[in-house]
């Protein structure tokens, strides 16, 4: 009779714990009221050899960030390749704009939007580093495409960038 109730108890916790991964995982980031965002990651550098960054490579944890406010801009600054161009094609430069954050870590991880916040200079945008179980101890370029959408305000002059989850 024990038994049972362990193994219920044990199959109860297991369920609420699988099911708080797929929560975590599956969350939507917090965004101010009339702002929608649209997200894609990539483990791959997305800018071309002729964008605005400054260097070939980044290291680890170093970043960079970008607005794409027009086609014109979209095309010079980011490779031509699927989901990319897609992703780019999607967004109405009328109503939205694309901002691509860029960060040098670990291979198999996943930057993932948590947060945008208004400031009075315009944006603060907070991401984090989803880990997988293992991998391998290796320096890859991971690109986050977020097409934002605002009702209240025109492209920022300023976006700041914090990301978390470092290990």
């Amino acid at each position: 009779m024990k038994r049972r109730k362990y193994i219920a108890s044990g199959g109860l916790g297991v369920t609420l714990v699988g099911g708080y991964f797929v929560w975590d995982q599956n969350r939507s980031p917090k965004l101010p009221h009339n702002m929608s965002a649209d997200t894609l990651h990539l483990e791959q550098d997305v800018l071309t050899d002729q964008s605005s960054r400054d260097s070939d490579f980044l290291g680890w944890k170093e970043q960079y960030h970008i607005i794409l406010d027009d086609k014109e801009t979209a095309a010079r600054e980011i490779v031509d390749v699927e989901p990319i161009t897609g992703f780019i094609e999607e967004t109405d430069f009328e109503e939205s704009y694309v901002l691509v954050i860029q960060n040098g870590m670990q291979s198999q991880t996943e930057l993932v939007l948590e947060s945008i916040r208004r400031k009075s200079y315009g944006l603060h945008v907070e991401g984090t580093i989803n880990y997988p179980r293992s991998g391998p101890d290796d320096l890859r370029i991971h690109s986050l495409l977020i097409r934002i959408t605002d009702g209240k305000i025109e492209i920022p002059r300023k976006i700041t960038v914090d990301i978390n989850g470092y290990r």
